[in-house]
């Protein structure tokens, strides 16, 4: 068992956003100092509820405030983002940190941040498919030619690339619905739990499902860790 910590750096009503920010990082570099082995942090927009929407910024901080702790995204909400410069970014990371990157990201569910980047939610898992898509390949040694509904790119070379081979490890974000879980396990990867999965108590019921599905798509899952996220 592995032990880490995850925030979205609340913004609190009385605090300066430099403070926020300040007192995060120092906290960060604190447990990596303690011996906690995996800091994860997540995006989130237009709320209090978390102000990493710079996320790729603040993980170069991290990067650079931290050394033994693995250092991870709980997630990027993959349809906002242009998905080679996700791939650049985590890339640029993952070379900061010597190797120590994990790239976890979502499809994303909440309307209030997806109408705020026009976004269509209804698009949002489809999105999703695509641009992951994009991200390994991107990450591949070469140029990068892509064709979809979202993405149309010719031999670009697409740098840096990654200290990880063949990139950092992806974890996805997944629901309550058998869906969420098995569009993960089909494409071999491995998920991220937390929030309302953890709140209702579905956990253990979602990770037996997700390790079914694996086997079912013959991928490898026994010695994979998953992070669960718990209110302590």
């Amino acid at each position: 068992m592995r032990f880490g910590m995850f925030d979205t750096i609340r913004w609190h009503h009385e605090m300066e956003g430099d403070r926020v920010f300040n007192e995060a990082l120092d906290q960060i570099e604190l447990a990596d100092q303690l011996g906690v082995q995996d800091i994860w942090l997540g995006e989130h927009h237009f709320s209090r509820h978390g102000i990493l929407s710079g996320i790729f910024s603040f993980m170069g901080a991290v990067a650079a405030r931290t050394k033994n702790a693995r250092i991870g995204t709980a997630i990027i909400v993959l349809p906002f983002h242009n998905p080679i410069q996700v791939a650049e970014e985590a890339a640029t990371i993952d070379i900061m940190s010597g190797g120590r990157f994990t790239l976890g990201i979502g499809a994303g569910y909440q309307a209030q941040e997806f109408h705020g980047m026009g976004v269509e939610i209804s698009e949002s898992r489809e999105i999703f498919n695509e641009y992951l898509d994009v991200v390994t390949k991107a990450w591949q040694e070469g140029s990068l030619t892509y064709s979809g509904k979202y993405v149309n790119v010719e031999d670009i070379w697409v740098i840096p690339k990654p200290v990880q081979k063949p990139g950092p490890p992806i974890y996805v974000a997944v629901s309550t619905s058998p869906e969420s879980v098995d569009n993960a396990a089909k494409k071999g990867l491995p998920i991220l739990v937390g929030g309302p999965t953890t709140t209702l108590g579905q956990t253990p019921a979602v990770v037996k499902l997700w390790h079914e599905r694996m086997e079912y798509y013959g991928n490898r899952h026994e010695d994979i860790d998953i992070p669960v996220s718990a209110n302590v």
